[in-house]
């Protein structure tokens, strides 16, 4: 039986036929709510104004720093080809102060070639070692 019963409707609807059902607003709710809204409206401009600025900031970041990566890529190629430049002529100059070294090396050795000391290199690097060298392992071998 209680499936038969109609249902009894409890939703409240607002038109504009029962809005003098509503309580009376107290008197300083309009003002309220223009400030309310006032501050709503600042709020959202504030947030946009703030957003577009902070994109822009960082538009100009970006600018700034591939402006100053390129800049610094000069630099250090032009310290780069300076130091290449002057490590050649310093190398050049050692080269030069170095050549009266290397001439007296090289005339101490020539006479060490040519003077006393040609007999030594001659046994030393005396092509014959070789021969007495295949007669000593093939008598080694032998035994």
């Amino acid at each position: 039986m209680a499936l038969t019963t109609p249902l009894t409707n409890t939703t409240f609807l607002l038109s504009k036929t029962n809005t003098s059902t509503l309580p009376p607003l107290p008197p300083l709710s309009r003002p309220v709510y223009l400030m309310q809204t006032f501050l709503r409206t600042t709020t959202v401009f504030l947030f946009f104004r703030s957003y577009t600025m902070s994109l822009l900031l960082f538009r100009q970041s970006v600018y700034a720093s591939q402006i100053v990566v390129l800049q610094s890529w000069y630099a250090a190629s032009a310290m780069v080809q300076t130091l290449y430049t002057r490590g050649k002529e310093i190398a050049w100059a050692a080269w030069k102060v170095t050549e009266r070294l290397r001439q007296k090396l090289f005339f101490e050795f020539m006479v060490f070639i040519l003077g006393g000391g040609y007999a030594f290199l001659l046994v030393l690097l005396w092509p014959g070692w070789i021969v007495v060298g295949a007669g000593i392992c093939a008598v080694c071998l032998l035994r």
